[in-house]
């Protein structure tokens, strides 16, 4: 009796610890996935091991002040810059709205504020609109994924599930072929 009650308390944190990661994994995976351009940031180094190194490609709103232009293909030296630098004066947090002419890259608008009742009132609030992610890819896609971010062939998008929170959960990498 006494080893059984010596398993059961053993097993009980392992179950425990299961059954609450199945939930948040439940959880997740009832959040809709929208898909979302990717850019590069540095087109010197797009990928770093088995990482692209990207941001969301989102088309600020009316007011905001738009990136500066990508590079040319094959800009070298001073004329080499990061493919989309970071938006002067994005705001910290920001709801994202569906863009009629490119679905691929929706409008990303200032919120008042990141508290969570200003968060609330938007469908899809994301936190740092200009973060750089890290997502990763396979190696035998590596070289063809990143030739094609440089010579614009192709846009690279990723699925992304809005937690409400303004945090964003990432689901792969994607072609789709222009």
């Amino acid at each position: 009796m006494r080893r059984l009650i010596t398993l059961a308390l053993l097993l009980l944190p392992t179950v425990l610890v299961a059954g609450w990661v199945g939930a948040i994994v439940t959880e997740r995976e009832q959040l809709p996935v929208h898909r979302i351009a990717l850019v590069g940031v540095d087109p010197r180094d797009l990928l770093r091991g088995h990482y692209l190194v990207a941001r969301l490609d989102l088309t600020p709103a009316l007011g905001q002040a738009a990136p500066a232009p990508p590079p040319r293909p094959g800009a070298r030296g001073e004329d080499a810059m990061p493919m989309v630098p970071p938006f002067p004066g994005l705001p910290p947090c920001a709801c994202l709205e569906d863009n009629p002419a490119d679905p691929l890259r929706p409008i990303a608008r200032p919120l008042r504020s990141c508290a969570p009742e200003d968060l609330r009132q938007c469908p899809r609030p994301l936190r740092e609109p200009g973060r750089v992610f890290q997502l990763y890819v396979p190696e035998e896609r590596a070289a063809a994924l990143e030739a094609m971010i440089r010579d614009r062939s192709a846009t690279v998008t990723t699925g992304v599930r809005f937690t409400g929170t303004g945090a964003v959960l990432l689901d792969g990498v994607e072609v789709v072929a222009r």
